[in-house]
């Protein structure tokens, strides 16, 4: 797989020729931004922070925010590689909610207000404050009518808040938007993540949160004294029969199911019906 690259150094992105001379250097992120959206994952070096020179944090925030990137560069505390992840996590989930509705208009944060208002034929820019025009939702479903936001699940009212602000402009404008449902396909997922999984879904219409949880569901140490009978296949063969799953399916269903009870345990009161 080819997998582009992006380097940043003093707030520019640039091309070195063997790692010194600078060969392309350019103050706007946003044509590489473009140039890569089809790629499904990019490499983001942060010169600078590698050679503790400072850093480009915000232009590396921008980018992860509206491509797949793997970050490298003067990642040394647990704080930094949070941001770096938190960014790289919206455009993941929201990549996973597009694949989801494939024969959707949707619009996920590497779109302005102003390019989904000039989307929509009715839509009356003019009634919108210009302030608002440049900010990027999150995940837009013009065709569903529908808005969410994502963060990290710790920052579940920063969602609430910021979704009011954005159905509010949109209203203005006459394209009211409801919040989107939590359980739209796409809403909820399981990636790989560095040191563990990100974990995420929708515990409030409009707002999907995630968090990472460290280290690897499938790899579990007992000790060698005690031995665990494997489940039979009728155990399976059930759990099939009952999902209609099967296989790597079955599989992944259990663990997002079982993930969602961990990250809104309000789940466990809810009866079967």
């Amino acid at each position: 797989m080819l997998i582009p690259s992006i380097d940043l150094q003093n707030g520019h992105v640039v091309q070195l020729v063997q790692g010194e001379r600078l060969a392309i250097e350019a103050p706007d992120a946003e044509p590489w931004i473009a140039r890569f959206a089809r790629f499904p994952r990019v490499q983001l070096i942060d010169l600078d922070a590698a050679r503790g020179r400072g850093d480009n944090a915000p232009i590396v925030e921008q980018i992860c925010r509206r491509l797949p990137c793997r970050v490298g560069g003067g990642i040394r505390s647990i704080e930094r590689a949070r941001d770096v992840l938190a960014s790289g996590a919206h455009a993941v989930i929201a990549a996973g909610y597009t694949a989801a509705h494939p024969g959707d208009e949707v619009f996920v944060n590497n779109r302005s207000i102003l390019s989904i208002l000039r989307a929509s034929p009715n839509a009356q820019i003019g009634s919108v404050n210009p302030l608002f025009l440049g900010l990027r939702p999150d995940i837009v479903n013009l065709d569903a009518r529908e808005i969410y936001e994502i963060k990290p699940i710790e920052r579940l009212d920063d969602a609430l808040l910021e979704l009011s602000i954005y159905r509010a402009v949109f209203t203005a404008a006459n394209l009211p938007l409801a919040p989107g449902s939590s359980f739209a396909p796409g809403t909820t997922g399981v990636v790989p993540a560095p040191g563990g999984l990100l974990v995420y879904g929708s515990p409030w219409p409009g707002v999907i949160t995630y968090t990472v949880l460290r280290g690897s569901p499938f790899s579990i140490q007992l000790p060698e004294s005690q031995s665990v009978r494997e489940p039979s296949r009728g155990y399976w063969r059930r759990l099939s029969d009952a999902t209609g799953l099967s296989g790597a399916a079955l599989l992944g269903y259990l663990l997002v199911s079982e993930a969602s009870r961990v990250l809104f345990p309000w789940r466990n009161f809810i009866p079967a019906l």
